[in-house]
């Protein structure tokens, strides 16, 4: 069973060509690096 994590930000994230916060960045960096890794990421 694969790890399901809840990555939550008050930022807006960088989808869709919508400007994004450092903040932002990160936390979906954050997000992707865990689905790299083998996590189910919502």
């Amino acid at each position: 069973m694969k790890p399901r994590v809840q990555v939550i930000c008050g930022q807006p994230l960088p989808l869709g060509g919508v400007p994004s916060t450092g903040a932002g960045l990160r936390a979906w960096a954050f997000g992707e690096g865990l689905k790299a890794q083998g996590c189910d990421v919502v």
